[in-house]
């Protein structure tokens, strides 16, 4: 199988999956061959019933089963083949959102810096105006600068600028691994018992509040392709399934080919590839 020789060379690092898009093709030449594969099969046995029928020699029948059985070996080959570009394809996946990352922390690292000077500078020429402000005043124009001179804006200040400076050297030590993010704030709704015996107040004390209860999620349905249908991931919640089930986003439903095409076209779903391919 040359297709086949192709593909094993691309995951054993002959550099056609060495990214994404790469491997990404290769997986989709897997599909391919498989899809070829279940054709001679039901080819191949279709013919053999009608040899058993026609009474063929033994010989006749054999050739063929040697040929069915070669059809076979294929597609256990192409589902090894396709576990290999799956973990690859997952690793570079994982390398690429790494590197994403690394970049846009980056980008803001420099950005915060320039704003942070620019804040402290931004904050002494407040404190400049402030002055001119205060030595008008003294200087008995009072009403003149009241009237003349707007305020600097009072929400900048020197906590403030502070807060954020500290904060910046917190995402510097979490980022260098020195220290672990900030875990996740956890939210308390107060009890309806507690705010109606004090409407006035409208407060319960903390040791009164309870935690938010925690609402179940469904996990997302997985279906497996069989032969004949194609596999969509549902962009819409409503979908109705095959089988009379109500979907959900990213839900994976097997469909019928032309079923999937007209879902996909509609822009309720997108195909996922590779193929499930059915058991043999």
């Amino acid at each position: 199988m040359g297709l086949i020789s192709d593909i094993l060379n691309a995951v054993r690092g002959a550099g056609e999956a060495d990214t994404v898009e790469g491997c990404e093709a290769a997986l989709r030449r897997v599909v391919d061959e498989r899809n070829a594969a279940n054709a001679a099969i039901a080819g191949r046995s279709s013919r053999r019933r009608a040899l058993l029928l026609d009474d063929a020699s033994d010989k006749q029948v054999a050739a063929l089963d040697r040929e069915i059985e070669g059809n076979h070996l294929t597609l256990e080959r192409l589902e090894i083949v396709e576990e290999d570009l799956f973990s690859r394809l997952q690793a570079l996946r994982s390398e690429a959102r790494q590197q994403a990352w690394r970049l846009l922390t980056k980008e803001y690292t420099d950005a915060s810096v320039k704003l942070a000077k620019a804040l402290r500078a931004a904050l002494a020429a407040q404190q400049e105006a402030a002055q001119v402000i205060d030595a008008a005043r003294v200087s008995g124009f009072e009403h003149e600068a009241t009237g003349t001179f707007p305020p600097p804006p009072s929400h900048l200040n020197p906590q403030a600028v502070q807060q954020y400076e500290d904060a910046l050297d917190r995402m510097a030590d979490v980022l260098a691994g020195r220290q672990k993010p900030p875990a996740e704030i956890k939210r308390s709704v107060p009890r309806p018992a507690q705010l109606a015996s004090n409407p006035a107040a409208g407060r319960v004390s903390l040791a009164d509040r309870e935690e938010r209860p925690v609402r179940s999620v469904r996990a997302p349905r997985v279906d497996v392709a069989k032969s004949g249908q194609r596999l969509v991931r549902v962009l819409r919640n409503g979908l109705e399934a095959p089988d009379g089930g109500q979907c959900a986003v990213n839900d994976v439903i097997a469909m019928e080919t032309e079923q999937a095409a007209a879902v996909v076209k509609n822009g309720a779903g997108e195909f996922v590839e590779p193929l499930n391919h059915s058991e043999t």
